[in-house]
């Protein structure tokens, strides 16, 4: 197939929300600009991120998070901030955080859960710490969001993190939708920071030690939302066994085939953290009169392969996906916010007939 006309055929899968094929053939600007184009599209992106200013690490709690997402796949979206602003007040702390993202529409999205993680200090004693939503028109009010009495004494673990639900204050309707404050009361060793030059592990700064972490899925109330395992080893390995079997014989059947997406082939390493690479699938081959039984398909593609054999002019079913899953994007956004993206039927499982 000509190359043009190859990435051509490309950007049309990409619009169609199928998986996109990677950028491993030298491709020349224009048609690698084709291909950013359609991924952008596919991701929901109008530009690719501007990234200003050094690129922080990425704590140990976020690959955990993006580990899970990986797994489960229920989550559109997970945004991870750190604070805009910080006070430090007699009293305790006062942060803002800036929700501000490419691609974020608060009137589209329901907050499932949002949690305020807080790096603590080891102490002698329980510490208890709560937090508070502070009003933004009128500041002195405060609505306590949650409170916990933490055990940080144990002499092998020198800070422990906490989790406290401030779900409420990102559910709760604001003229600004743009930013939440907080008020963190706590005793005034207890938030970790360490020295400017140690070599202690991340977070070095109380900003990075008080993470924002927002979990929300896009509101369809006629979407039934399922939970979508990934394949076993043993699925998968099952799914080589018969593809091995018919390809071996049948060469030309329809069939899945391997195709790899490399992120940093397409000059995205900067600002697209995990996976560096994943394998998207495709489907290949032929649908033959009559369809044999291991393509799995329907009465209307049984129907129209019969048809076809009477006819040539009415056209023969077609070799697509018929099995997909989700593919977790783990991606820094401007002002150096993490975002994990949970994206469907980016990886082709199983090929048929339809």
């Amino acid at each position: 197939m000509n190359r043009a006309l190859l990435v051509v055929c490309v950007s049309v899968v990409l619009t169609l929300s199928t998986p996109p094929v990677s950028a491993s053939l030298a491709l020349s600007p224009h048609e690698l600009g084709m291909l950013q184009k359609g991924f952008l599209r596919r991701f929901g992106f109008p530009r690719v991120p501007n990234l200003s200013g050094p690129a922080l690490p990425i704590p140990d709690h976020v690959w955990d998070i993006y580990e899970e997402a990986s797994e489960d796949g229920e989550m559109d979206w997970i945004r991870h901030y750190y604070p805009k602003e910080l006070f430090e007040l007699n009293s305790g702390l006062l942060v803002s955080y800036n929700l501000s993202a490419s691609v974020r529409n608060a009137a589209e999205e329901e907050v499932v859960r949002a949690n305020l993680k807080i790096k603590l200090h080891q102490t002698k004693r329980p510490t208890r710490v709560s937090v508070y939503e502070v009003e933004q028109q009128h500041p002195e009010i405060r609505r306590l969001l949650d409170s916990k009495t933490i055990d940080v004494s144990d002499t092998s673990r020198p800070t422990q993190w906490v989790d406290l639900d401030v779900a409420p204050a990102l559910r709760a309707s604001r003229n600004d939708h743009d930013t939440v404050t907080l008020f963190i009361d706590h005793p005034d060793t207890t938030i970790y920071s360490s020295e400017p030059h140690s070599m202690s592990t991340l977070p070095l700064t109380r900003h990075q030690s008080l993470p924002l972490v927002v979990y929300s899925v896009m509101k369809e109330p006629s979407r039934v939302r399922r939970k979508r395992a990934a394949p076993t080893r043993r699925d998968r390995k099952k799914q080589r066994k018969q593809h091995h079997r018919h390809n071996a014989t049948e060469s030309g059947i329809c069939r899945k085939k391997a195709l790899y997406v490399d992120f940093e082939e397409i000059g995205w390493q900067e600002w697209i953290l995990a996976p560096k690479s994943y394998e998207a699938g495709q489907c290949v081959g032929s649908c033959p009169h009559p369809l044999p039984a291991h393509l799995n398909a329907t009465n209307h593609a049984i129907g129209q392969s019969l048809t076809n054999s009477l006819n040539p002019q009415v056209p023969p079913p077609c070799c697509v996906p018929t099995e997909t899953t989700h593919l977790s994007i783990l991606f820094l956004d401007v002002d150096n916010k993490i975002i994990i993206k949970n994206y469907p039927d980016m990886r082709v499982e199983a090929c048929g007939c339809r």
